[in-house]
């Protein structure tokens, strides 16, 4: 009898010391956490699914929404970068430190990695309002494209006119063929951070005032890059969206302040190939 009592009292005491362990194993485990958000397509960037955002360790892909989660995330900081061949986001990266909870919210903007997109014929509808209310209609067209330096170029038309700008989207950004003597000159730069100044060899300079501005005009809504520009005898306010391109320009009349609207300009319609 006594031996079937030790017995059960050394049966009892094993499980008790084996749900001990059991626990102190499981306290032990380091918690998983999550990492999510969504990326929003901006300008003419189509499709948002399978673009890759990582915490440089696990990996996640967007679905048809642009949702994604990254899972199995400890306790920790992190730099959260989505990437995808020809999308450039907004911001680049995001930090996210995770404690005691999932971090939600860490969302992207897809935008094109051109800001002006060059492709021959097409074409951008403007209205310019002067500071007398008056109003003209005017439009931009790719016509055509040259070689410049062993460098493809294109020939951006103003009106149907014989005035065109020699454009292309190169490294940096937004670049003109002009000046005197005519050199490749960066103008816009993208992608930029805010802050960001190009002064060009005809004595413009021109500032990254935002990257993420939203601007509504006739042909809709866009997120936008403001720049802040000086021109030899007048300032100007410019914002174009990315894949987009040239959305409105304030222009002002002294190049001293901003006081007197000398005219405003709006895309009024667009269409791309």
């Amino acid at each position: 009898m006594k031996m079937i009592r030790l017995f059960t009292m050394f049966l009892l005491l094993a499980s008790i010391i084996s749900c001990s362990s059991d626990n102190s194993t499981n306290d032990n485990t380091p918690k998983k956490y999550t990492i999510s958000g969504k990326i929003t397509a901006n300008g003419t960037v189509t499709t948002i699914a399978g673009i890759d955002v990582s915490d440089h360790t696990r990996h996640a892909i967007t679905d048809n929404t642009g949702n994604y989660t990254i899972a199995n995330v400890p306790a920790g900081s992190y730099t959260v970068t989505p990437t995808l061949a020809g999308l450039i986001f907004n911001p680049v990266t995001k930090s996210v430190t995770i404690s005691s909870a999932n971090a939600t919210g860490v969302d992207f903007t897809a935008s094109r990695n051109e800001l002006f997109p060059f492709t021959i014929g097409n074409l951008w509808n403007f209205r310019t309002i002067d500071n007398n209310g008056v109003v003209t209609n005017h439009y931009n067209q790719v016509k055509g494209d040259t070689t410049i330096l062993g460098e493809k170029w294109y020939l951006l038309n103003y009106d149907g006119g014989t005035t065109n700008s020699i454009v292309a989207n190169k490294t940096g950004g937004l670049w003109f063929f002009g000046g005197s003597p005519k050199v490749p000159m960066l103008y816009y730069k993208y992608p930029a951070n805010v802050g960001d100044v190009v002064k060009t060899a005809d004595s413009t300079t021109l500032k990254v005032v935002s990257i993420n501005e939203s601007v509504t005009v006739p042909a809709g809504t866009f997120i936008c890059y403001h720049y802040d520009n000086i021109y030899t005898d007048y300032l100007t306010d410019e914002w174009f969206c990315p894949g987009i391109g040239f959305i409105k320009i304030i222009r002002y009349q002294s190049k001293l302040n901003k006081n007197v609207i000398l005219e405003t300009t709006e895309l009024t319609s667009y269409t791309l190939k």
